[in-house]
């Protein structure tokens, strides 16, 4: 008996240790870092420096064509991209839970804000980028993603006019609903 009681008070010591330690980690993925973007991989992946450490980041929740795929307009999104971003300073912050702060390919899932506004929106907005939702977004967000996409959809802005026949995200799914990535 006495070690059957143990053993629970063992494990629920440890699951509180483990909440607590997960809650630390969900707050600093959720704060707000200042960095300086040092080069653009493609139109949603950069590399910055952030308190001295380069860091490879992936703006959350959208996605722009793929250089490496030779999509259409992935090289425009990608200088759109460097032209606003590149040795620019910009504040990144986290998704709030940790199952987003890294993907698949270790880059830090990050909103990206440069002068206050987030520039994963302003990708959607001008057209470079779609709603990428891989991991479950806050509503607010998601609801304000979605929207900018139908805008720029309706308005063939970006490559939702110029890549209609070329198999850009102007084709295929994307046209009639939001995207969503294998783990949503």
């Amino acid at each position: 008996m006495r070690k059957l009681y143990l053993t629970v008070i063992g494990l629920l010591l440890s699951g509180v240790l483990l909440f607590l330690t997960g809650q630390a980690v969900a707050q600093a993925s959720n704060a707000n870092e200042s960095c300086r973007v040092t080069k653009v991989v493609d139109g949603d992946t950069f590399w910055a420096t952030c308190n001295g450490k380069a860091e490879l980041v992936r703006i959350l929740w959208v996605n722009t064509p793929d250089i490496g795929r030779s999509e259409c307009y992935a090289r425009t999104a990608a200088r759109f991209t460097a032209g606003h971003l590149l040795n620019k300073s910009v504040v990144l912050k986290g998704s709030g839970t940790t199952r987003d702060d890294i993907d698949r390919h270790g880059r830090a899932l990050r909103q990206v804000f440069l002068n206050g506004q987030d520039f994963g929106e302003r990708l959607v907005h001008d057209g470079y980028a779609i709603a990428w939702f891989l991991k479950q977004a806050p509503l607010a967000d998601a609801q304000r993603l979605a929207t900018t996409q139908y805008n720029a959809r309706v308005a063939r802005v970006g490559e939702w006019g110029a890549c209609t026949h070329q198999g850009g995200f102007s084709s295929g799914a994307a046209q009639s609903s939001l995207q969503f990535g294998p783990t949503f």
